[in-house]
């Protein structure tokens, strides 16, 4: 008897082959979300370990200096970003700031200002930033990723022509509690005249203030306060948070009423100039001036809001879903859901009210 052998099949048929693909489409549609939010969970951990380090960075100051960091040394001068830098193993560029930045006896008018460093024979302004470092300087100023969150963007640099504030950008900033009265004209926005000599110390709340002058020379500048001055305690008070930048405003830093991203370098502009709030973002209670809303912000929340300083919207937000990360006084990393009570924030922001609360 014969046996006829029949041909083996070497390959998929055509439905078989789609039905393979769609499975496999299928596992990449279901997968891809879960690799999505393990890789932001990465990134939001590295953003809190950035604020960590930022904190880690206050004490060791504190220990160094006997007093917490001043938010800033005077208009167009030095902020507490660049004041840190020795203690976030940034030694080098602080050498190169004070190398090339050559602080001088303070002028009431800020011609001397090292931001602004002088005038040339045709009246333009010489800027620190554009004339006096070389390329390499600026690159090396812009890659400190310490400052960033990597959920929003990596090390970045704005070469803003206009408001003479280009620089490296940072992705927090530090909080700000001015208790404001009915005689203020401006209210709340008076915190910046932390500027001036002593104007309104005394109505200073938050965790960082203007530097002291010794012998009224801002490069003999001294801390002003110290722990102590965080009286309700350091795990009871906000000292950096996330700051608020609407999706699509990266980088944008355009006139006194719309600067959301200005850089970190220095502290300028008048007291209610929006440049004011490249440093420090205010948290105020709703009765001054300001929007009912919650303190900390959405992403997507004031995109096309055309005058943000006029109408108070400058706060703290961070790009992640739902939540705003804050640097507690201890060190510790709070993600705040952003429906949290503004009265829970302006109790937190302020050093010594007395009130006890604690973060949802």
């Amino acid at each position: 008897m014969m046996f006829i052998q029949k041909n083996k099949r070497l390959g998929f048929t055509l439905v078989e082959l789609l039905v393979v693909i769609a499975i496999i489409g299928m596992l990449i549609a279901l997968l891809l979300p879960a690799v999505q939010a393990a890789r932001e969970a990465a990134r939001r951990m590295q953003c809190s370990n950035h604020l960590k380090q930022v904190g880690l960075a206050v004490h060791n100051f504190h220990d160094a200096k006997n007093g917490v960091p001043p938010i800033c040394l005077g208009t167009e001068r030095a902020s507490i970003f660049f004041l840190l830098f020795p203690y976030i193993e940034q030694t080098a560029l602080y050498d190169t700031m004070v190398a090339t930045a050559k602080p001088l006896p303070w002028n009431s008018n800020w011609n001397d200002a090292w931001f602004r460093t002088g005038r040339t024979g045709d009246g333009d302004t010489v800027m620190w930033w554009r004339d006096g470092l070389t390329e390499d300087q600026r690159q090396g100023f812009g890659s400190v990723n310490i400052y960033s969150c990597p959920s929003r963007r990596a090390p970045q640099i704005a070469d803003a022509p206009t408001y003479n504030l280009p620089g490296p950008l940072a992705d927090y900033a530090v909080i700000i509690r001015y208790r404001y009265n009915s005689e203020d004209n401006l209210n709340w926005q008076r915190w910046s005249e932390f500027f001036a000599s002593g104007h309104n110390q005394g109505r200073q709340f938050g965790p960082f203030r203007y530097c002291k002058r010794s012998g009224g020379v801002i490069a003999n500048w001294l801390p002003r306060d110290n722990f102590s001055w965080w009286s309700d305690g350091t795990s009871n008070q906000l000292i950096f948070g996330e700051k608020h930048i609407p999706m699509g405003n990266l980088g944008i830093c355009e006139n006194s009423q719309r600067s959301w991203d200005c850089t970190y370098t220095h502290a300028s502009g008048d007291e209610r100039s929006a440049r004011t709030f490249n440093i420090g973002r205010p948290i105020h209670p709703a009765s001054a001036e300001g929007s009912p809303e919650p303190m900390t912000r959405n992403a997507n929340d004031f995109v096309d809001v055309e005058s943000p300083r006029a109408n108070n919207l400058y706060s703290f937000g961070g790009p992640h879903s739902g939540v705003c990360q804050y640097l507690i006084g201890d060190g510790a990393v709070r993600p705040v859901s952003v429906s949290t009570s503004r009265d829970v924030m302006v109790a937190l922001a302020d050093v010594s009210d007395g009130i006890s609360v604690a973060l949802p």
